[in-house]
């Protein structure tokens, strides 16, 4: 066990993040203390039971046989050969934050790296935040300074209304890693392409991805009318997992919560701080763009009553009205952009690795936005990926082992971290929403 009361990682941990680099150190909720190298390469095997199994590209693992003393080891046909390349082709399928994070770290180690994006460039998505936990993960990837001189707004705090009608406020400038930002989207996204095209990625927009299968030791891919092939390839094609899907691995989405967001003008905007407050049908969150615009949605399930009523300008209005905190913010605005809807639920992968191919960021995990784990845990994501995929270029046995290790231990710290989130709230017992929360997932 480890002192934060958790089995400790496997040996192949410290040479995937390197010498005292776990999740948490990066931003995430991972093991903070190094390990030795010196462990055997049998305890890292070990990492395959239950959640953390291992499986080829069409998705079928089996349970393996047990050894005497009843612990389980993987099937054969389950542990491929390690590479063992000197070079290695990588296709990244989607340009989000995790597919350019990866992109940019291979590309830097020196492999050919080549990316997919299906969209015609960057777009912008009013309201994500990178929050300030994320801070060195930033420093490793060389791009504070980048982030810090760009068009995004500081955010100095937040103020929650859960679990009493009274506001709780947190201040970010008193806290170890500084302030949030509440980026602009398209500028970082462009940040991101332009790192990874810089340490030599080649960046494909408008390409999409729309076959990709495995023959023999290599991929081949249909992006955009072209073909190609790869020695691997990554998955970061965000919640829609095209690539894991085509591979039939299963995906479970773990509660049904949606977003429903608009951009409001006419509304002071000085206040950078972001405003969470809930409400019966679910919860509401506002926080102020650099156009002067708040970015505002209203979290509740799919299946909700809510739900279809706020889906329309008026609804959605009338449902902000029904709160205290959000409709003073929002008194004397009007909607410019909006109502959209996007998934905002809990989802995993059944499996995230298997062979020549990883799936990073939304892909392999999704989060519910009251974590703000979303775009600082992609990036982490994308990061871990490609210190994997290039150990298993070098003969790594392990290295595919030890990402599937860190990015479902991080998942599965940020589950308890959410139920306890949602657990604060009390006020409406007889609530679908909270009680579906509250009750066993």
């Amino acid at each position: 066990m480890g002192p934060d009361g958790n089995r400790d990682p496997p040996a192949c941990a410290s040479r995937l993040c390197g010498p005292g680099a776990g999740w948490r150190d990066l931003g995430g909720n991972g093991p903070r203390r190094e390990v030795s190298d010196r462990r055997s390469h049998s305890e890292a095997d070990r990492v395959g039971r239950g959640s953390l199994r291992r499986e080829g590209p069409d998705g079928q693992g089996g349970r393996g046989r047990r050894r005497p003393g009843g612990k389980r080891r993987f099937p054969a046909a389950a542990r491929p050969e390690p590479f063992r390349a000197l070079t290695m082709r990588v296709a990244v399928v989607g340009g989000g934050p995790a597919g350019a994070v990866a992109a940019m770290e291979l590309a830097r180690q020196g492999f050919e790296v080549c990316v997919y994006e299906r969209e015609g460039g960057p777009r912008d998505h009013p309201g994500d935040c990178l929050s300030p936990v994320f801070g060195p993960l930033l420093d490793r990837l060389g791009l504070r300074e980048a982030l810090e001189t760009g068009p995004h707004r500081r955010v100095y705090g937040s103020r929650a209304v859960w679990g009493s009608d009274a506001p709780a406020g947190s201040d970010f400038l008193f806290r170890r890693h500084g302030t949030s930002f509440r980026l602009h989207r398209r500028d970082f996204s462009e940040m991101l392409a332009s790192a990874a095209t810089a340490a030599g990625a080649a960046w494909k927009f408008g390409r999409p991805v729309v076959e990709c299968r495995r023959r023999g030791r290599e991929w081949e891919l249909i992006a955009g009318g072209e073909a190609a092939t790869a020695d691997f390839v990554i998955d970061a094609t965000g919640r829609s997992a095209a690539v894991a899907r085509k591979l039939s691995i299963r995906r479970s989405r773990l509660d049904p919560l949606v977003a429903i967001a608009a951009e409001v003008e006419g509304v002071p905007a000085e206040d950078s701080f972001t405003l969470v407050e809930a409400v019966r049908c679910g919860w509401w969150y506002s926080g102020a763009l650099q156009n002067g615009r708040l970015a505002v949605f209203l979290a509740t399930d799919a299946d909700s009553a809510a739900f279809s009523q706020a889906r329309t300008a008026e609804g959605w209005w009338r449902l902000a009205g029904e709160t205290r905190h959000t409709a003073e913010r929002l008194r004397g605005g009007r909607i410019v952009r909006g109502p959209r809807v996007w998934a905002a639920g809990s989802e995993r992968l059944a499996s995230i690795a298997g062979e020549g191919w990883l799936a990073v960021g939304d892909a392999a995990a999704a989060h519910d936005p009251v974590a703000s784990h979303g775009i600082g845990a992609a990036m982490g994501s994308g990061y871990y990926a490609a210190r994997a995929a290039a150990g298993m270029a070098r003969g790594d046995g392990v290295a595919q082992d030890a990402y599937v290790f860190a990015i479902s231990r991080a998942f599965d710290a940020y589950l308890l971290g959410l139920s306890e989130q949602y657990a604060r709230e009390q006020r409406w017992p007889d609530s679908r929403f909270w009680a579906r929360r509250q009750g066993a997932r």
